[in-house]
């Protein structure tokens, strides 16, 4: 049941035909968004899961086995993940394993022009708040010994 279930949520998400219980969610395309949009039709559909459920098992078969346990366990437990730090997006690390030659090519820079009421200190104040309430804003990328990983600064 959960299986069928979750095979047409991520035919629909992924716009595929079919999928088989070992496919792999980024392998057919999936991505950050995407998984989000998985996690919302899941929720829409009364199944608890969340983006990071398909980071951690990737293949059609596993998340059905772990939202399967899940569910019999009763349900999601909200979890402290303290100073842990996330795992890097599949999708992200065959960007980054692919080479940096110039990593400042990837930088979109961008001019806005504020209307003349709006002050300095006032940009400064709401970016200081969003950039604080966000952490993937102050994430950064890390290679320790051929190992990537993300750091969200404090």
């Amino acid at each position: 049941q959960m299986q069928a279930t979750l095979q047409r949520i991520w035919s629909q998400c992924l716009g595929v035909e079919a999928v088989a219980p070992g496919d792999n969610f980024f392998e057919l395309g999936g991505d950050s968004l995407v998984a989000i949009g998985v996690a919302m039709t899941a929720s829409h559909e009364g199944v608890e899961l969340t983006p990071q459920d398909l980071y951690d098992n990737a293949t059609l078969s596993a998340l059905a086995d772990t939202l399967v346990a899940r569910h019999a366990s009763g349900g999601l437990s909200s979890q402290d993940t303290g100073d842990l730090n996330p795992a890097v997006p599949p999708n992200i690390l065959r960007f980054l394993d692919g080479g940096l030659a110039q990593p400042g090519r990837w930088r979109v820079p961008l001019v806005l022009r504020l209307d003349s009421r709006v002050s300095g200190p006032d940009v400064t104040a709401v970016l200081t708040a969003v950039v604080n309430h966000h952490d993937a804003l102050r994430m950064r990328l890390v290679n320790r010994a051929g190992m990537w990983e993300q750091h969200i600064a404090a």
